[in-house]
Parts: structure tokens; C-alpha cells; sequence
């Protein structure tokens, strides 16, 4: 077992630890029952992000995504607080835009 900081009510939690898993888990504070996301890194080291409203009923604080080309990140966005994306279709690049694009 392994314990992360609560980044809502700052008291610590238990988390399991899997040494063979990297990624971003879920986890509720027993506490105050709100929930945040734990990032197990490579070389298994478990932290919290920051505190996620979205993920306890609030708005998510979404945020354009940025890559190259850029018109293959037209109408996609990324939450600031958590791992949650969105795509708007009415915003994502026209087959004419591609086109364009590729000098067609």
C-alpha cells in the first residue's frame, strides 16, 4: 500500500499499488468522498495532480489541444483538471480544409 495527499481535504490515502501498472486511476478520499486522479509513473511513484471539480460534479476547464499539423487539433479540446477530451464536431476540419491543407 501506498499513500497519496487528498488535494481537497489534505488527509492522506491509501492507494494499491500494482508495480506493473502506469497510468492515471481514479481515486475517492474516504474523508471527504470527493475524487482525484493518481498518476503512477514509470518508475512507480504515485502523485495527485491537483484538485479535479469536474470529476466531483463541477464543470470541466476545458482548454483548446495544440499538435502539429494544427489543423488535425481543430475542435479538440483537453480538460485543465483531469484527463477528460472532447471533440466538437461542428469545429473539427472540413474535407475541403484538408485538402487545402495537403495543396490538393
Amino acid at each position: 500500500m501506498e499513500e497519496v495527499k487528498c488535494p481537497y481535504c489534505r488527509e492522506y490515502v491509501e492507494i494499491n499499488v500494482d508495480d506493473h501498472y502506469e497510468g492515471t486511476e481514479e481515486c475517492e478520499c474516504p474523508k471527504c468522498e470527493k475524487f482525484f486522479e493518481v498518476f503512477a509513473e514509470a518508475y512507480i511513484s504515485y502523485s495527485v495532480s491537483d484538485k479535479a471539480d469536474c470529476l466531483n460534479g463541477g464543470e470541466h476547464k476545458w482548454r483548446q489541444q495544440i499538435g502539429s499539423p494544427d489543423i488535425h487539433f481543430k475542435g479538440k479540446y483537453l480538460c485543465n483538471d483531469c484527463t477528460a477530451t472532447k471533440t466538437v464536431e461542428s469545429e473539427i476540419a472540413t474535407k475541403e480544409e484538408w485538402d487545402i491543407y495537403f495543396g490538393r
